[in-house]
């Protein structure tokens, strides 16, 4: 039996909670009563904003509903008219008439340049050097390794010659120091600073310094 356009709103239900948008949940509902014909053709459904209020949605529901119909071909939305429909239950859009078959496309004719890049190896090297783009890092090809691979040489070299000292050196102190300056802020002597190991075993001098055994924390 058809309704009319104010007894669509009891015809309809909308859950909040379901995985599709209230948007698509209207466009199918609408769909589907068109297509049993209980929305005959030539009915007008009701204005966008009075939809909404019996609904209790906002009026952009409705009217993005109705764009998607009027897409579909179900309902005709002139200008300052309310959305009739124009697409009885029964009808079927026309099939689309068959294109002429095409002539199966050639393969683009590759220049030069292009028939080069299969005798060129991955990653291919440019005459420019090449700048990173990813933001704090740095080209790996840049890197001078055969510098880097003799201080390593150098150092083990000396380090075999001489015996571990202390950790604590005064030139790596007083390089701490300026750094702290600098970098951090902080005001200390060389003789202030001290390098252990590990910060946990900093954090082990700090409580046994100031904390004293079986004292509570």
């Amino acid at each position: 039996m058809p309704v009319s356009g104010t007894m669509i709103a009891g015809l309809i239900v909308l859950k909040r909670s379901a995985d599709d948008g209230l948007v698509a949940q209207l466009t199918q509902q609408l769909r589907q009563l068109i297509a049993s014909g209980r929305l005959g053709k030539g009915s007008a459904l009701p204005s966008s904003r009075r939809l909404a209020a019996d609904l209790g949605v906002s009026r952009n529901t409705v009217t993005f509903a109705f764009e998607q119909l009027v897409a579909e071909g179900y309902l005709d939305m002139s200008h300052g008219r309310r959305a009739i429909v124009v697409l009885a239950g029964d009808e079927r859009f026309a099939a689309p008439r068959s294109s002429p078959a095409r002539a199966r496309p050639t393969k683009p004719r590759l220049s030069p340049w292009a028939l080069r890049l299969r005798q060129t190896d991955w990653p291919m090297s440019y005459q420019a050097p090449l700048r990173p783009l990813r933001p704090g890092h740095t080209d790996a090809r840049e890197f001078p390794n055969e510098v880097w691979a003799r201080c390593l040489r150098r150092s083990a070299v000396r380090a075999a010659r001489r015996e571990f000292g202390l950790i604590n050196r005064p030139r790596l102190r007083e390089a701490l120091m300026h750094y702290l300056a600098i970098s951090r802020g902080v005001r200390a002597a060389a003789d202030q600073i001290m390098i252990l190991p590990s910060a946990q075993a900093a954090l082990t001098l700090i409580a046994a310094t100031v904390i004293a055994r079986a004292a509570p924390v």
